[in-house]
Formats: structure tokens, C-alpha cells, sequence
């Protein structure tokens, strides 16, 4: 029985020790991610990693290796505007980051540097990016949007690095409208539209900020309703 006991103790031990030795590089990559990110602004974390912003600049953290990355899309470019192309800045709007797993998604917004006659100041765009914080490299990229002055109303992010979103457009003389666009392996990678105000002009109009994820993480939802049925419409597609 001492030598059975003795066996149980060394196999208990061991099993602790193997636990323990796991766990130890993931917990001290956790606890430098944290430092790194000390005196930042920490926009989200998750079980596998974090985002922060310093100096207007934003980065990510994994957990499992303690690497940091800057998120891709940011910065000085100059984009094409009704036959010009205007200088500006793309940074990252901290209201619109999600992180699911090692993933994060996230809105980047330019602006440019000066005002725009027509549209009555800075020509304003956005771009939905999907990121892989543990290879620092970007998992989906959608294009800046062509409107002027669209937002970001909604955005859901899958552990695999799936992502969809909805835009909001307002327009001084047209009337606001909701679009829904997704990316992922049934789109190629490319950002692809599933519904929108402008799609049915005569038909539904999508609730504002509606999107959602299923609990079972396979298929997105959002909201709709009609001046003809005011029961709300309850629309779906998968998210692969």
C-alpha cells in the first residue's frame, strides 16, 4: 500500500507540475502584455489577448507569446476623391474594436487634412479589418468604404477570424441608410453586402445597430421593419 500510495503522490504531483509548467508561459504572457499595456488605454481583452491605444496609435497583445504588433490600416495615406486625392489620417476608432479568441476586428476611419468644399468639411470614409494578433498579420480586409461620411453601427467577430458588420450612411440630402456586409470563407475573404435600405428602397427598413451573433457562433441576425408590418422581421445569414 506505501509503494501504491508513493505511486498515486508522484503521478499527482507530476500532473500538477505538467498543469502548472503549461499554464506558466501563458500566465507570464499575460502579465507582460499587461505591462506593455500599462498607462494605455485598453479597449478589449479577451481570453487570448488584448488591444490598446498609445499616443492614438493601436496595438495588440497575445497572450500566448507575449507578442505585440501594431493593427494594420493605420496612418498616413491619401485616398481618390472626386478626381483628387486627399492626404489624410487612418487611425483606429476605439468604439468599434471586438475580439473573439486570438482575433480582433475593428473599424479604421480616415480623415483628411482639409475640408471639402462639397460635403462642407473633411472628407471622412471607413474600413472593417479582421487580425490575427498571434501571427500579426491581417486575417480579412474590407476597402474603404465610397460614401462619404459612413459609419460603423454594428460589428461581430468569430474565434476563426470571421467578420461582419453594418454601416450606417447619412447624407445631408438623402435619406439615412443601413447596410449589413460579412467576410469570410463563403465570400473569399471579400467583403461581401447581404442586405441594406438601399438594396429595398420600397420594402424594409433594417434597425439600426441589430446585428448579433448566434449563440452557436454559425449564423449573424439583425432586425427589420416595415410601414406595412409593423411586426419586426427577424433576418438571418450564415457566418462561416
Amino acid at each position: 500500500m506505501r509503494n501504491r500510495s508513493s505511486f498515486l503522490a508522484a503521478a499527482t504531483i507530476a500532473a500538477c507540475a505538467g498543469v502548472l509548467a503549461a499554464a506558466g508561459p501563458a500566465s507570464a504572457s499575460r502579465a507582460g502584455c499587461v505591462a506593455a499595456a500599462r498607462g494605455a488605454r485598453v479597449v478589449v481583452e479577451d481570453s487570448r489577448g488584448l488591444v490598446y491605444i498609445r499616443h492614438g496609435r493601436a496595438r495588440s497583445c497575445y497572450f500566448g507569446s507575449g507578442r505585440i504588433s501594431a493593427l494594420q490600416g493605420q496612418g498616413r495615406r491619401a485616398l481618390p476623391f472626386n478626381g483628387q486625392l486627399l492626404a489624410g489620417t487612418a487611425a483606429v476608432d476605439p468604439s468599434w474594436v471586438r475580439m473573439a479568441g486570438r482575433f480582433v476586428a475593428y473599424e479604421v476611419r480616415f480623415t483628411s487634412d482639409k475640408a471639402v468644399s462639397s460635403i462642407d468639411g473633411p472628407y471622412t470614409t471607413v474600413r472593417v479589418i479582421s487580425f490575427d494578433t498571434r501571427s500579426g498579420r491581417t486575417r480579412y480586409s474590407a476597402g474603404f468604404s465610397d460614401s462619404t461620411g459612413p459609419f460603423v453601427d454594428a460589428l461581430v467577430v468569430k474565434p476563426n477570424g470571421s467578420v461582419a458588420w453594418m454601416y450606417g450612411h447619412s447624407h445631408r440630402d438623402l435619406e439615412d441608410y443601413t447596410t449589413v456586409v460579412k467576410m469570410d470563407t463563403m465570400t473569399g475573404g471579400e467583403e461581401h453586402g447581404l442586405d441594406g435600405d438601399d438594396i429595398h428602397p420600397h420594402g424594409y427598413t433594417i434597425e439600426p445597430g441589430s446585428l448579433g451573433l448566434s449563440s452557436s457562433g454559425t449564423r449573424i441576425y439583425w432586425h427589420a421593419s416595415s410601414a406595412d408590418v409593423p411586426k419586426q422581421r427577424n433576418l438571418s445569414a450564415p457566418l462561416q
